[in-house]
């Protein structure tokens, strides 16, 4: 199944509960021009879904939170959104004992931004790796 084919299959993997990673954007259906948001469609028929920007830039980065906010938009809860780039992919990657929430006991790695961290808008103003606060913006 390629990622295009995928929805044809949206409702049987929310059945399964299937668990997904796959990179967050607004694509179209094969052979139209009709927008379709696989990623919203997973998580409405109840995939667990996990995601990630396409590539490791600077650029990709600004696209995903952009591409995020469109999930937003869509109708996906902002705290679930918000999951699905913290928690998710710590429980994909096995290491959500240790990251992925904000809970006692769990390592202390933080971005500090001056709005909410899915609005595009927001801008980052500190980072903390395990307690200490490493960049800070002029």
């Amino acid at each position: 199944v390629t990622r295009s084919d995928l929805h044809h299959v949206v409702p049987q993997l929310g059945e399964q509960q299937a668990v997904m990673l796959l990179p967050v954007g607004m694509g179209t259906l094969p052979y139209t021009s009709v927008r379709y948001n696989l990623a919203g469609e997973l998580m409405l028929s109840g995939c667990q879904v996990a995601l990630m920007p396409s590539q490791d830039s600077s650029t990709a980065i600004e696209g995903f939170r952009l591409a995020l906010a469109d999930l937003i938009k869509t109708g996906i809860p902002r705290d679930e959104v918000l999951q699905c780039v913290t928690l998710r992919c710590a429980e994909l990657l096995g290491i959500a004992d240790r990251f992925g929430s904000i809970e006692k006991g769990k390592e202390a790695d933080f971005v500090f931004w001056d709005g909410h961290p899915l609005d595009p808008n927001s801008q980052a103003r500190q980072v903390m790796i395990a307690g200490e606060i490493v960049w800070e913006a002029k």
